[in-house]
């Protein structure tokens, strides 16, 4: 019943991030910036480029079974399945 509801019911409207514009130099470094009205500064980076104790930090605060669940944590979905219909929206 929760994938059901997830799948066909729960209404999802994510909003895209607001972006900025980057300037580089032929060198490949940054040179200027502009953030559009009402925008937040971010990059693209690669998962390399995360440090690793902010990876473990992550992990350690959002989903302590991470190792052990093979990438889904049945639980945790369904905990946040039962969240959303509670509230009529989605929360988590």
């Amino acid at each position: 019943m929760g994938y059901y509801y997830v799948i066909f019911l729960l209404p999802l409207s994510l909003t895209p991030l607001p972006s900025s514009t980057i300037f580089i130099d032929v060198n490949h470094q940054e040179i200027g910036e502009v953030i559009f009205s009402g925008s937040i500064r971010h990059q693209d980076i690669s998962f390399e480029e995360i440090p690793d104790f902010y990876k473990k930090s992550l992990i350690a605060l959002e989903d302590r079974t991470f190792y052990s669940n093979n990438g889904i944590s049945l639980r945790g979905v369904l905990r946040s399945t039962l969240r959303n219909i509670q509230a009529f929206q989605v929360i988590e």
